[in-house]
């Protein structure tokens, strides 16, 4: 028997490691599945063209991206398990197939580090463009709006008779729209400094140059309408135009309602538009 032992010894370490090759084996098949599930995840959403790629499908690939980063983490788990199991098990017991176990199970956590590493930086890349998105949009709101609200006024104005109406309009066109200004402006630097950073200096100039201008436009019509307001003031101090009894408080208040009404009903279709995308995603 004693003769005999240490072939029996061999024999049960022999049967004791293929169960755990045959685990290291299908870890190495669910990590070569993962990669190339998030590979063809990541090349189908390059190849939509930038209309396709709103909001919405972004959101959606970002989620796509987190499942995939949570298998990565479930696999780990595995790996650990099985190299801890492995460890323990051949202690006592030297073996070259369990040296090579070990050996491929290392190079295995090497190759999942590594694509590890690049599935956050693509996660971190999507949550940067999708702030872009969100902050471009919220432009968009800010400038329809403030382009409304100079149209309303320049149409109000023609209708004011006396210098004080006109004052009165100046003065609450000044207070609704300037205090939003310098964080206009904020946001639109903050877009173009992100969107370089993403896409590189020509290509971000590019991808921001439309909401750049249309910004530009608007502050632009801002500074005309005041400009215009402050003119029409002059001429009405100046006694061009006959003046005309009018109810100064009726009118402060019919302004601030004529201000404040279009925007709010805009603020809630937008903010109603957000909760819809978060929704389906």
């Amino acid at each position: 028997c004693s003769e005999g032992q240490p072939f029996v010894d061999l024999c049960n370490r022999n049967s004791a490691w293929e169960p755990n090759r045959f685990i290291a084996d299908t870890l190495k098949e669910s990590f070569k599945d993962i990669k190339k599930k998030f590979n063809n995840l990541k090349f189908n959403y390059t190849k939509k063209n930038e209309k396709a790629r709103n909001l919405k499908a972004l959101k959606y690939q970002i989620q796509q991206v987190d499942v995939h980063a949570e298998k990565i983490q479930a696999l780990k788990k595995k790996m650990e398990k099985v190299e801890n199991k492995t460890s323990d098990s051949f202690l006592n017991y030297p073996n070259n197939k369990v040296n090579v176990l070990l050996e491929a199970m290392k190079d295995l956590q090497k190759h999942v580090n590594e694509f590890e590493k690049v599935v956050t930086d693509y996660k971190v890349n999507l949550d940067l463009t999708e702030h872009l998105q969100e902050m471009i949009e919220e432009c968009h709101f800010w400038c329809e709006d403030a382009s409304a609200t100079v149209v309303r006024v320049g149409k109000y104005s023609t209708e004011c008779k006396t210098k004080e109406a006109v004052e009165i309009l100046h003065q609450q066109f000044n207070k609704y729209i300037m205090p939003s200004v310098p964080q206009q402006e904020e946001r639109i630097q903050e877009i173009s400094d992100l969107a370089q950073r993403l896409y590189g200096f020509e290509e971000g100039q590019k991808y921001a140059e439309k909401i750049v201008a249309k910004h530009k436009d608007v502050l632009e019509s801002i500074t005309e309408l005041c400009v215009s307001l402050t003119e029409l003031e002059e001429k009405l101090k100046q006694g061009d135009i006959l003046k005309t009894n009018v109810n100064l408080e009726d009118f402060h208040g019919d302004f601030i309602d004529l201000l404040k009404e279009p925007a709010r009903n805009k603020q809630t279709l937008f903010n109603e538009e957000r909760n819809k995308v978060k929704k389906t995603v």
